[in-house]
């Protein structure tokens, strides 16, 4: 998740004159060689390599129990980054909480584990600037693809944060430059794990591509039917089918309200390379609410809709989609309880039994989605239950997005 400090407004000003370490950035400038596109393990890389990470070598002695289980929400900020682990009540495993906050008001970002009980830090590792990026949990890892550089410029990179060894890392670079697109984790047949990345502005809004996280090479997907900036996306557990929401028509600056979708099988990795858009995008209903910028995830076998933005401004509206089948061949729009505050450009997470709408643009207010107080369980109809807002994430004035990894 994005952030930044309370304390940050004095310096903002002087963000121009901070220098930031972007020497990975500069091999992206005016690349536009195809042959780029697959990443060879050849070039001059180590996948081994760390990014910013002066004081991760401090922390090879962690006394965490190999063995113990907790589930991790990472906020990711602009000036600090947060890495908290829920209480037991708020649906989460575990206490351990990894916060990272800008000590010296320079543009580095920094991170840092955080101990609740004892009530102290320490640094794991330093991050570079990254607007606009999407955040993807894939195991003990989280990987930050594309955005926008402190130079505010698009970029291919892609960098995955290992939790447990506390650093950072290069991947193979995406084959465009994207900002503003959307991203959503897949088991292909049920066993491979892949990253798909849909969309974003500046000319890319049609086209797609899918990470292979255990081969660190990107493959082209056929382009999607519609053009989509700020679009969504998600997929369902063991389903294969990721589905890619609304977003924005930069050709008519218009809104969508469209949804498609592809399937990754098992022999996903021949179709990808032979099939077209039409056989490889399928359609499917669209939502009630045109928007872009909304926040998608999946819950209890179907994929939650929040939020976005259109011409009536900053939403609150919220649709639960049940996907596709041989009752509903386009599959099915439900209605919920709208947040308690409108809110784009965020993020929604899951856990068991509850949903969490985490920041918006210029704030870093939570709610979360939950069953009726004199509920017996927590059943599959939705449509009863509503939005509580929690306490603000303090120290921070802006969260601009979230994941979750389980350890």
């Amino acid at each position: 998740l994005g952030f930044h400090d309370d304390d940050d407004d004095d310096v903002d000003s002087d963000d121009d004159d901070d220098d930031d370490d972007d020497d990975d950035d500069d091999d992206d400038d005016g690349d536009d060689d195809d042959d780029d596109y697959y990443y060879d393990e050849n070039d001059d890389y180590d996948e081994n390599d760390d990014i910013h990470n002066d004081a991760a070598d401090e922390n090879d002695g962690d006394d965490d129990d190999e063995d113990d289980v907790d589930d991790y929400t990472l906020l990711f900020c602009r000036r600090a980054w947060t890495v908290a682990a829920q209480s037991e009540k708020a649906g989460f495993r575990g206490d351990k909480v990894v916060l990272a906050i800008d000590d010296d008001y320079s543009l580095r970002w920094s991170v840092l584990r955080y101990d609740p009980h004892m009530q102290q830090t320490e640094r794991v590792a330093n991050m570079e600037n990254r607007l606009w990026a999407t955040y993807s949990g894939v195991g003990e890892s989280i990987f930050v693809i594309g955005g926008e550089t402190e130079e505010e410029r698009y970029t291919r990179s892609v960098v995955e944060f290992l939790m447990r060894e506390g650093r950072w890392r290069e991947r193979a670079p995406l084959a465009v430059e994207r900002k503003c697109h959307a991203a959503a984790v897949v088991k292909a047949g049920g066993e491979k794990t892949l990253i798909g990345v849909f969309g974003g502005v500046g000319g890319v809004g049609a086209s797609c591509e899918v990470y292979d996280v255990s081969q660190n090479r990107w493959h082209k997907l056929p382009d999607m039917r519609e053009a989509r900036s700020q679009p969504a996306a998600a997929s369902l557990p063991n389903d294969g089918r990721i589905f890619v929401f609304g977003g924005q028509d930069e050709s008519s600056d218009s809104e969508l309200a469209s949804v498609e979708f592809c399937q990754l099988g098992a022999d996903w990795e021949a179709k990808v390379t032979s099939a077209h858009t039409v056989e490889f995008w399928q359609p499917a209903a669209s939502m009630r609410t045109a928007r872009r910028a909304p926040a998608a995830t999946q819950f209890k076998g179907r994929i939650i809709v929040a939020g976005g933005l259109n011409a009536e401004g900053i939403l609150n509206v919220v649709e639960m989609f049940t996907p596709p089948d041989a009752r509903c061949m386009l599959g099915q729009w439900t209605e919920l309880t709208g947040m308690n505050q409108p809110r784009s450009h965020f993020t929604l997470l899951t856990s068991t039994d509850l949903v969490f709408a985490i920041g918006t643009r210029g704030d870093n207010t939570v709610e979360t989605l939950t069953p009726p107080e004199d509920s017996a369980d927590c059943g599959n109809d939705l449509t009863s239950w509503s939005w509580s807002s929690k306490n603000p994430v303090e120290n921070i004035d802006l969260i601009t997005g979230a994941a979750s990894i389980r350890m």
